[in-house]
């Protein structure tokens, strides 16, 4: 018996030459799963888009969930094992890490302005563009400390912050309103600490005025009794 699947070339066959590392293309979406998306490259060839390659954001829980059966991505080759027969892909390569970017787009100094995306225990993370937040530690929101981020500032606030610091190691930018409201600050530190030294040293500046214009008396009537 002549079987026509013999004669027809395996989706396998020079798979690498076809679809080489690196390459964009477009699939097609046959299952979504916890873990990520099957999709079709071809009849009879598919690939994985696993969760961990659908956003450069790993905050973002179960984002499979945005995508359904029958929908088609551009998605690039990470990946191709003959032997197993698997084809890793990604969705968040073909836009390119956006932390690539960040050094040249986010300078120290720079005063800029955005939307509190999120508020934790600690700070108010704003959203400075897709996928890349900057964060305003509470010590870096007001004058005096705030006791809580919330009673300050609410997620969709527009506020204007400076850039104070850049890590992208560790993905972090650093912003504070503060340092936008230096003056005003300082101003406020300074009547604060003079209020606390007149409040202090109130009673002992009284004295020594006395004491000052007892001397200065005492010395004038020497200089009377001298002459």
């Amino acid at each position: 018996n002549f079987s026509i699947k013999r004669t027809e070339k395996s989706p396998w066959e020079k798979v690498s030459q076809r679809y080489p590392i690196g390459a964009n293309i477009q699939a097609t979406v046959t299952n979504v799963a916890d873990f990520g998306l099957f999709m079709e490259i071809e009849e009879g060839l598919e690939g994985l888009l696993h969760q961990s390659d659908i956003h450069w954001d790993k905050r973002v829980k179960n984002p499979q969930k945005e995508f359904k059966v029958g929908q088609t991505l551009s998605v690039k080759i990470l990946g191709i094992d003959e032997e197993k027969k698997r084809i890793s892909l990604g969705l968040k390569q073909v836009e390119g890490d956006p932390w690539d970017k960040v050094e040249e787009n986010y300078k120290v100094g720079q005063v800029l302005s955005g939307k509190v995306a999120r508020l934790v225990e600690f700070g108010a993370f704003v959203e400075l563009e897709k996928n890349i937040e900057g964060l305003i530690h509470k010590t870096e929101i007001t004058h005096p400390v705030p006791k809580k981020v919330e009673d300050v500032l609410k997620p969709g606030d527009e506020v204007t912050f400076k850039v104070i610091g850049v890590d992208t190691g560790k993905r972090r930018i650093s912003l504070s309103i503060k340092a936008t409201k230096a003056k005003e600050i300082a101003e406020a530190q300074a009547m604060d600490e003079e209020s606390m030294v007149n409040r202090k040293t109130g009673a002992f500046q009284k004295m020594l005025k006395k004491f000052l214009k007892k001397a200065k008396e005492d010395n004038e009537g020497f200089e009377e009794d001298d002459l």
